[in-house]
């Protein structure tokens, strides 16, 4: 009789986010944000700004008429120039968008951290009680990560090919095959041209990374085609959060132990669901094996109780 744990044994699945899917994009507006604050704040200050949310907007006739709505939310230790910063990243993150004509509206609900969580973080202690997972990465995790590196590259030299991206790869130990969502850009001549490009870049990425199966944006049909304004979905029909992207080594692996805590935007100096997350893979390399960090919100962040898995 076959168990749960026999079927992961025998088969891994592997989930990569480009950098304009949605969550991806929350993501990264969550840690550009988190990185300026640090600096401002010279790591003396509290923050923790890993809730952004991004919704999506509403095109008509390939004219925006309702933004991406930009929604910041955590804590942080008031500065008064927040709405230039806030406007500064979302223009660095977005920025192939916009060029393409992202219309977009921040919404700002941060606000000033509680007493106690100043006061852990003013200790030095842990800001959380939570876990970190550190695991080796397996030969279809680099190259998973190959594939995703190739995709996010593509709109800078091809024009039908926008940032959004999404990777689902499947190894059952017999066939390697790969289910892609990928934007493309509404510069094609007709449908026909769509589909004849989209077969090459099947063709060239089976041949490139010798994957057995590939499959790119399975749900088009005549009528409807995965084709937008801007490169991503979030100009319509897709939003995103920070912690729904990939994890911090890069992928999302449910075939084995990960990491649940959202990675980006929190603070880089006692959030131990973010610091953890680092010190795992850096130990889980040392020792080649897979470890687990724990910790206790109060806790010294410089001890960690580690366990092997």
């Amino acid at each position: 009789m076959s168990t749960k744990y026999d079927f992961m044994k025998k088969i891994e699945i592997i989930e990569r986010k480009g950098i304009g899917h949605p969550d991806t994009i929350a993501d990264n507006l969550s840690e550009s944000l988190a990185q300026k604050l640090n600096k401002i704040y010279n790591s003396k200050k509290h923050y923790n700004v890993d809730k952004v949310m991004v919704c999506a907007g509403e095109i008509k006739n390939n004219n925006f008429i309702k933004p991406v709505k930009i929604v910041f939310a955590g804590q942080y230790t008031k500065l008064k120039n927040i709405s230039k910063i806030l406007k500064d990243t979302v223009k660095e993150i977005l920025f192939s968008e916009i060029k393409n004509g992202l219309k977009y509206k921040i919404y700002n609900f941060l606000n000033e951290g509680s007493k106690d969580l100043n006061y852990v973080f003013n200790n030095n202690k842990a800001n959380d009680t939570s876990f970190s997972v550190g695991h080796l990465e397996t030969d279809n995790e680099k190259l998973v990560k190959k594939i995703g590196t190739y995709l996010d590259t593509r709109h800078i030299t091809n024009k039908n090919i926008g940032t959004d991206n999404k990777i689902m790869f499947i190894d059952d130990t017999k066939l390697k095959t790969i289910y892609i969502a990928l934007a493309f850009l509404n510069n094609f001549k007709d449908k026909k041209d769509y589909f004849k490009i989209k077969s090459i870049l099947e063709e060239k990425i089976k041949n490139k990374f010798n994957i057995d199966n590939v499959y790119i944006n399975l749900a088009d049909t005549n009528e409807s085609q995965f084709i937008t304004k801007t490169g991503t979905s979030l100009e319509m029909g897709d939003s995103g959060a920070t912690g729904r992207g990939n994890r911090r080594n890069g992928l999302i692996t449910p075939t084995k132990p990960m990491t649940l805590e959202a990675y980006y935007g929190k603070n880089l100096t006692t959030h131990i669901g973010r610091t953890y997350q680092d010190l795992a893979i850096k130990i889980s390399k040392k020792r080649k094996k897979n470890v687990l960090l724990l910790n206790k919100i109060g806790g010294d962040v410089n001890k960690p109780i580690i366990y092997d898995i």
